[in-house]
């Protein structure tokens, strides 16, 4: 973030944080913008779990500070940016100063504050052992959905509610969130459907004895970037075209874009896909049904006088090679029963590797 400058600390620094919160309150609130960079520059020392050095007692004050300083106007820019680094660095949210501030703060550091503020329900997302790609997708803010800890003030386990109805627990539930959710989402009418997918054995367990739900299974595959692509060797007469503006009303089905993004603009924005025309006339389509900085889950639908002709496994092709291209792993989930489903993922090169729990309302 910062460019090319020489910012150094003391001895007199290190013993400021030593005499605590109020001491360092004085230097970062203060007029000084060069002994503010150093002081940042040494409680990035501090911050260091290398070094050895605890400062526990004032985390959450220092947090608070920081977040301060990054939407206060009387701060130069690099020294924002050295705040935004330390809670980049070292610290995982929440940031409510951030949030509630967000507007105010200058366009060129909203980049890195946005992810910042996102920055602790990503660390849920990636811990979540259930196709996380769509708990990723949210928390990274590629795709819409939302974001529900058990507890604000000590959070230990997030839900992720995809916009596509597909729902996600990452870390350590309780039974009190369990019958919350259960309370909340099967037993009432929501927004948008919703579908628990889940691995865990404690959660599974729990749905298993309410009434009003019905369990089935969802497998989960992988690609490994060395397999041969297939699908290149499929032949059609079909005319194969990326989606654009151009295109995307002669989409029709139900496992299409407006599955899984909120807006047309949203997919053309953050996702990519591919369609099969005879004519004017939709047949087939692949696309990015969820996407992360890693990862990017496959979504196909071909139309009924189109099927049994290979169209899913050309245009899936078409997904893994952009997808590998760009640095991005493919990866592909469908209900157990899917069969077409199933010979598609094969045929293209995934691997089975995992079967999750699918819970819905009955």
């Amino acid at each position: 973030m910062n460019g090319n400058r020489t910012v150094t600390y003391t001895e007199n620094d290190r013993e400021i944080v030593r005499q605590g919160i109020e001491a360092i309150k004085k230097v970062l609130l203060g007029d000084d913008a060069d002994r503010k960079r150093s002081m940042l520059f040494c409680l990035d020392w501090f911050m260091d779990p290398y070094y050895g050095q605890d400062i526990s007692h004032m985390r959450e004050e220092l947090d608070g500070l920081l977040q301060n300083i990054i939407i206060s106007k009387n701060n130069e820019t690099d020294v924002k940016e050295d705040a935004i680094g330390l809670l980049m660095d070292y610290e995982t949210g929440p940031y409510p100063i951030l949030e509630e501030h967000f507007d105010e703060i200058e366009d060129s550091l909203k980049p890195d504050v946005r992810y910042i503020m996102r920055s602790h329900w990503i660390e849920y997302a990636y811990r979540c052992s259930s196709n996380r790609v769509y708990p990723l997708s949210i928390a990274e803010g590629i795709q819409n959905g939302d974001m529900i800890a058990d507890n604000e003030e000590n959070m230990q386990c997030v839900l992720f509610w995809h916009y596509c109805g597909f729902a996600y627990l990452s870390g350590n539930v309780t039974e009190e969130f369990l019958e919350k959710i259960y309370e909340e989402y099967f037993c009432k009418e929501t927004k948008r459907r919703f579908v628990l997918i889940t691995d865990d054995e404690k959660v599974i367990r729990y749905f298993e004895g309410k009434p009003g739900l019905l369990m089935d299974q969802r497998k989960e595959y992988s690609f490994d970037r060395a397999n041969k692509i297939s699908g290149r060797d499929l032949k059609t007469d079909l005319r194969i075209e990326r989606i654009d503006a151009s295109n995307r009303k002669a989409i029709q089905g139900r496992i299409v874009p407006s599955f899984s993004w909120d807006s047309d603009e949203a997919f053309l924005k953050g996702g990519f896909g591919y369609i099969a025309m005879d004519g004017e006339k939709f047949a087939a389509i692949a696309f990015s049904a969820a996407v992360s900085s890693e990862e990017v889950d496959i979504g196909v639908e071909t139309a009924e006088d189109y099927r049994n002709r290979g169209l899913a496994k050309i245009l899936a092709g078409y997904m893994i090679r952009e997808i590998v291209k760009n640095g991005k792993t493919p990866v592909w989930a469908h209900a157990a029963g899917n069969i077409g489903s199933m010979k598609t993922a094969l045929g293209v090169g995934f691997k089975e590797i995992h079967c999750n729990t699918l819970i819905r309302r009955a």
